[in-house]
């Protein structure tokens, strides 16, 4: 078998073109030499340059569990117990939607106070908890549905040490 090499340039680029020359079919099966094929690959896999532990499946429909996550055990936290008297008035803000307060908990879990509705977590309301922002006397008053009031006044901590 026998190989020519052609080069050529072509707006500038080299490129190089390797021809072989097709082997006789008058010459048997046993004289033409067999090739080597090298592998141009690793033998690494997908695990081997990828970890996805701990990561969520991209195919699995949002909020489903992976399969490494339904595995790990989960720490259970207690829910915290919510009382008005617990939070203490950290900072009120203003802005074109109306006034905003942020209260924080003695366990450190921080509230808003917006349009009169408590937001607790994950933007979740507090149920049964209203409340009035007062920023000129830097403020705010919260109400449960029992009737259990509690003034709260920006740099009066409920918690000693804040």
């Amino acid at each position: 078998m026998s190989a020519n090499i052609r080069t050529s340039a072509k707006a500038g680029l080299a490129a190089v073109m390797l021809t072989a020359a097709a082997p006789s079919f008058a010459a048997s099966p046993a004289s033409v030499s067999k090739l080597s094929v090298e592998k141009s690959t690793s033998s690494q896999t997908a695990g081997d340059l990828y970890n996805s532990s701990g990561l969520r499946d991209p195919f699995a429909a949002p909020g489903t569990p992976s399969v490494s996550a339904a595995a790990a055990p989960v720490a259970r936290q207690q829910p915290e117990t919510f009382s008005i008297h617990s939070l203490y008035l950290r900072g009120i803000m203003r802005d074109k939607a109306g006034d905003y307060a942020v209260l924080v908990s003695q366990a450190g879990t921080t509230y808003i106070l917006k349009k009169g509705r408590l937001i607790g977590p994950k933007n979740k309301p507090v149920l049964g908890v209203t409340g009035k922002t007062f920023p000129a006397q830097k403020k705010v008053l919260l109400e449960t549905p029992d009737k259990d009031m509690q003034t709260l006044i920006l740099g009066e901590d409920n918690k000693e040490g804040l």
